[in-house]
């Protein structure tokens, strides 16, 4: 048994709002960290297997408010992080490897308007990726919508209550 203590500890980060396992990692979202800048948010990344902090993730293009780790997802080394406040409400999630703790995707579909809150919840099995938006306009107010990305061809399928699109 751990307790798992990020190499960051600050008032009101919110540590341990969102968490995933897969595996000897753990991941845990604090998505109102400062350290990089105000509310930009953090996520870390343990060897359950020693309860040692391996990685701190953050976007490589993070902005003040962004809410990075407000939604976290973990299959073998692959974890899909949301920043559902990132550009005006619109939304990212990006993809790291956690055998590197490298940044090797940012998904922000370019059809996103505020407040889209795309990557308020994220999920992840294999190569596969699915994403919420769940407060898109398309065909009435904030019915919501859903991103499934295909890691290994990098494809969008759009999935929302009107319609099905690859993108």
């Amino acid at each position: 048994t751990f307790k798992l203590v990020p190499s960051v500890t600050e008032d009101s980060s919110a540590f341990g709002s969102s968490v995933a396992i897969s595996g000897n990692f753990g991941i845990v979202g604090a998505f109102l960290e400062n350290a990089s800048g105000t509310d930009r948010g953090a996520v870390y990344v343990f060897d359950l297997t020693t309860g040692t902090e391996r990685f701190r993730l953050t976007a490589a293009d993070g902005t003040n408010g962004d809410a990075f780790g407000v939604s976290v997802a973990l299959s073998g080394n692959l974890a899909v992080v949301g920043a559902a406040l990132q550009n005006g409400q619109r939304g990212a999630a990006y993809v790291f490897d956690l055998a590197t703790g490298s940044q090797i995707h940012k998904f922000a579909p370019s059809e996103l308007a505020a407040p889209d809150a795309f990557g308020l919840s994220v999920a992840v099995a294999g190569s596969t990726a699915v994403i919420s938006a769940p407060r898109t306009a398309e065909g009435g107010s904030f019915r919501g919508s859903v991103y499934v990305f295909d890691l290994a061809t990098e494809h969008f399928v759009y999935i929302s209550p009107q319609s099905e699109q690859v993108i």
